[in-house]
């Protein structure tokens, strides 16, 4: 193992010794012993944390005596190592300058050990390289952030940029940045998705999810926002022929019986125009893994400019082993939002509600009806919510703004028409502001 440094080490510990107060300094940057390649000095930055956990001032003759305690002291090279480590790094500079090399030498250590994991596991009798793929990424994503020092910013210097971004707001190219849904409603609402925004989609089985996503990618599209929407268990050869049937407003159920008459071809003929030049990518991918899906994010943004992600559905994701479902939908959960912030883009995620909410006669889809999917109701930005109402000689439906970071909630209603979400009169009212779901 060669990525070592022992003098630097030295002198942060003893840097350390020398002016405790810089001890939370140094912490913010090596936040865990084992970013220490030398044992000895393991195990006096372990001591010194316990230390400065207390009351207890930090010096040489109090850091021995807690090694003696844990019966480390001559591990450690005795007390002579301690005034040593002191007296031969008296020249050294601010510590936080030899916490970061320590940092990068922890970073490149545990780099060669990924390669060598990396190396054995491809040698492993019934690989596979999804999986080590998936397992390779986790860990280069957890030693990017060995060492990175957060810091946090007082509210008086945000204030310019915050108020920049709110006048802005009152511009309408201020607001260019914001993806509508297309349904005004839903859009009075939440005035748009936003890069950095991860929103949840959520419906029972068969009850327009998939649908209600086609249609504002669609819409975004239309508006000049590219998209990419990912699906797992439909070809992109029936998305295409369901966008067509939507924009031409054309029965599906009398395209796939073949009852189609002229009028509906010419109405497809300028569905076909509109849809010939979108920025709305399709792509079908089953089992994909949230690695594979950030990467195929990234790739895209830098060739297309992606700004709105759809995926249908998180379920049927690939999230590798875990011992519970409920843990690996958290951990995609987790994944989405996080895709969200570090690509910069809006990312709407399908997803299944797996019970009824047996609360009220109407059955109406609640936030507790995701809490079974694990973290999606904590970890998403904005929940939307499909319902159907009424009965099959009045039906009704809803879209339902359950939660909204950043205003309120309430819902809309809609029409369902030949399998096609529709604004119905007066849809740009919202209803129940503020409604407990």
């Amino acid at each position: 193992m060669f990525h070592t440094d022992i003098q630097t080490e030295q002198a942060v510990l003893g840097a350390i010794l020398r002016e405790p107060v810089r001890f939370d300094d140094v912490f913010a940057i090596l936040p865990r012993v084992e970013l220490f390649q030398q044992p000895a000095h393991r195990l006096i930055y372990e001591a010194m944390i316990e230390i400065c956990g207390t009351d207890v001032v930090l010096d040489a003759l109090v850091l021995a005596q807690k090694l003696h305690e844990k019966s480390n002291l001559e591990k450690v090279g005795g007390r002579v190592y301690l005034v040593d480590i002191i007296e031969d790094t008296r020249g050294a500079t601010d510590p936080t300058v030899h916490a970061q090399k320590v940092a990068e030498k922890a970073r490149l250590r545990r780099l060669q050990l990924a390669g060598e994991k990396l190396t054995s596991a491809c040698k492993e009798p019934g690989a596979s390289s999804v999986a080590i793929i998936d397992s390779t990424e986790r860990e280069l994503m957890e030693i990017v952030e060995t060492g990175r020092r957060r810091e946090p910013s007082s509210v008086g210097s945000l204030l310019p940029e915050a108020l920049q971004r709110i006048e802005s707001y009152q511009q309408p190219e201020g607001r260019e940045d914001r993806i509508m849904t297309g349904f005004p409603g839903v859009d009075k609402i939440l005035q748009g998705f936003r890069p950095g925004r991860f929103c949840v989609l959520g419906g029972r089985p068969s009850h327009g999810k998939t649908q209600l996503a086609l249609q504002i990618a669609e819409h975004a599209a239309r508006m000049g926002s590219p998209v990419l929407f990912v699906t797992m268990e439909m070809p992109t050869i029936d998305l295409e022929g369901r966008l067509l049937c939507t924009i031409s407003r054309v029965d599906s159920a009398r395209a796939e019986s073949g009852e189609l008459v002229q009028a509906d071809w010419d109405a497809i003929a300028r569905a076909q125009a509109r849809l010939q030049d979108s920025p709305c990518y399709l792509i079908t991918w089953p089992g994909i893994t949230i690695s594979e899906l950030r990467s195929l994010v990234r790739r895209q943004k830098r060739r297309l400019g992606i700004k709105l992600v759809v995926v249908d559905y998180i379920q049927i994701m690939d999230a590798g082993e875990y011992e519970s479902r409920q843990v690996a939908v958290s951990q995609l959960s987790c994944g989405l939002k996080t895709l969200s912030v570090d690509a910069d883009v809006a990312v709407l995620a399908c997803s299944q509600l797996r019970r009824f909410d047996d609360r009220g006669a109407e059955r109406r889809p609640r936030l507790s009806g995701l809490r079974e999917s694990g973290s999606l109701e904590q970890d998403a930005d904005d929940v939307l919510f499909v319902y159907h109402k009424g009965t099959s000689k009045t039906p009704e439906q809803e879209i339902i703004v359950a939660k909204h970071r950043n205003g309120p909630t309430g819902f809309v209603p809609m029409s369902f028409v030949y399998g096609r979400w529709e604004n119905p009169a007066r849809s740009d009212e919202m209803y129940d502001q503020q409604q407990t779901f």
